[in-house]
């Protein structure tokens, strides 16, 4: 408390990064004493499960980021097996590079390997982290949903030794997107209408292959 005085001398700089909830009351500690505060945060664990029947392989996680001031680490993506509410093994993992992630909060897209398969009942989940070190005015920040309306699976935020789950309660903004040969989504269209004999030559494309109204 108090105003600040002038004085002679050397010029001191103030700076704040990031704001920080704690948990708790807070000590008062001498000068020369150490003080840590952990930051919940560092990563996001969002599980989620499939919300139809069926199975089809993880092609594209887009999820809504945007960078502030100038990291130039980028940001990674994991898919992953979810373990009792956190994160299991590692099924598949992608990173955008600090220069396509955009100022304005918008979608990223990190795109996977197109091999593993999420099946209908089993539940999966989504690590998002920076690639580097944390720093209070070069950062990026994740697009959540306060309402936490997603039934799939509570977000957990790593608080650098384990996850917590945050109070109140969030969901992380996330698509999971698969793709399939352009050629095989033909001959299911066709199938689809009846026609018998159906044979169309794989085209190399893939796509998304859920589309909505009469795309």
């Amino acid at each position: 408390g108090g105003n600040f005085t002038s004085e002679a001398g050397a010029t001191i700089t103030f700076s704040r990064g990031n704001k920080v909830k704690v948990t708790g009351a807070l000590t008062n500690e001498q000068a020369g004493n150490s003080v840590t505060v952990t930051a919940w945060g560092q990563k996001h664990y969002q599980p989620f499960t499939l919300p139809t029947s069926g199975s089809w392989t993880a092609a594209t996680v887009e999820i809504r980021l945007r960078r502030v001031g100038g990291p130039t680490d980028g940001v990674i993506v994991q898919l992953c097996d979810d373990s009792a509410g956190v994160p299991g093994t590692v099924l598949d993992s992608a990173t955008v590079a600090a220069d396509d992630i955009p100022l304005e909060m918008g979608w990223v897209a990190f795109d996977l390997s197109n091999a593993d398969t999420l099946t209908y009942g089993g539940t999966y989940g989504l690590t998002v982290a920076r690639t580097g070190a944390n720093h209070q005015s070069n950062y990026y920040e994740i697009d959540l949903d306060a309402g936490a309306t997603y039934s799939g699976g509570a977000l957990k935020q790593w608080d650098g030794a384990t996850w917590q789950t945050p109070s109140p309660a969030a969901d992380m903004v996330f698509r999971v997107l698969g793709a399939q040969d352009t050629g095989t989504q033909m001959a299911n269209t066709l199938d689809a209408q009846g026609w018998a004999g159906v044979d169309v030559a794989a085209t190399g494309v893939e796509s998304n292959q859920y589309r909505d109204g009469e795309t």
